[in-house]
């Protein structure tokens, strides 16, 4: 992507991301309130203890709509040795309103208590969501509407 920005990758490298429908299937674009998934596949250039993989979403205006990582998520990663490659998957529902989205993925680990980069690519996936309810906003939050009429006394 000719927008793309990336640091790091001395440690390692971010090969490529894609996006996957529901059924597998690579696709940018998606309708409000799909199950999709986020892949990158990388290969590490050292050992890397307990690595972190991160991916973040952004609007068309650059606000972060969502991000989540293996650590804040709760997922135990294996080191990675030198030369390994490695596919992460990412998989969630696109509880967005319609419009365009933004993907950046990256690694990192700890040394000490310090967070080191390995490589971070930013831009890395452009997707669309298409939304078909009428909702706005920058979520979609799936309303049901109801209305009871008021019981006469």
């Amino acid at each position: 992507r000719e927008q793309e920005f990336a640091y790091g990758g001395d440690g390692g490298e971010i090969l490529e991301g894609l996006m996957s429908n529901a059924q597998g299937d690579e696709t940018t674009v998606i309708s409000s309130g799909d199950l999709f998934s986020i892949s990158f596949r990388l290969r590490s250039k050292s050992c890397i203890e307990s690595p972190i993989f991160a991916m973040t979403i952004r609007n068309s205006k650059g606000q972060q709509v969502y991000g989540q990582n293996t650590l804040f998520g709760g997922f135990e990663t294996k080191d990675l040795i030198k030369d390994e490659e490695r596919t992460i998957t990412f998989r969630q529902a696109a509880n967005l309103s319609g419009g365009e989205y933004l993907v950046s993925v990256g690694f990192t680990y700890f040394i000490d208590d310090e967070l080191e980069v390995v490589h971070r690519r930013y831009d890395v996936i452009q997707f669309e969501v298409l939304n078909g309810d009428g909702s706005f906003g920058v979520a979609n939050c799936f309303s049901e509407i109801s209305c009871r009429e008021a019981e006469e006394s």
